[in-house]
């Protein structure tokens, strides 16, 4: 376990994180950055998808590269989400920020980022308790 407030390193190795969305139902889990922790290495997966397709450039700010890409749609997807979202809800948004910033270019690669840490498909939330789901939509399982 790393020293602070996180329980685990970010990484796209689950032998190093192997934090998935059913993990925020445990007590352990149950503080803000325990949680935090799950929603920033699904976010962590999503940039590396991008990055390792698109490259990375030094001007985040031309929208271009992966780094860009991704600041742009998470960025975005914070102004598309409700008040107090749940994963599910933010997932979503950046979802839809993709598709409206560059007409669905890094959709799959948002997905299976999310469903790797499980916040697939058929995921799910009530008031009480959060269900993962590893299933990407099947016009992702095969796409880049």
């Amino acid at each position: 376990m790393p020293e602070g407030i996180r329980p685990y390193l970010y990484s796209t190795k689950m032998e190093v994180n192997p934090t998935t969305y059913e993990i925020i139902n445990t007590p352990d889990f149950s503080g803000v950055h325990a949680k935090g922790c799950v929603w920033a290495n699904a976010l962590y997966e999503g940039y590396w998808n991008i990055v390792d397709e698109e490259g990375w450039v030094e001007d985040i700010y031309s929208r271009q590269g992966g780094n860009g890409i991704v600041l742009q749609d998470v960025v975005d997807g914070m102004k598309l989400q409700p008040c107090n979202p749940t994963f599910l809800e933010a997932r979503d948004a950046i979802l839809l920020a993709d598709e409206t910033n560059y007409a669905g270019r890094n959709v799959c690669r948002w997905w299976r980022a999310f469903a790797k840490r499980g916040m697939g498909l058929y995921a799910s939330t009530t008031a009480t308790r959060a269900t993962e789901d590893f299933t990407v939509p099947p016009d992702c399982e095969e796409a880049k």
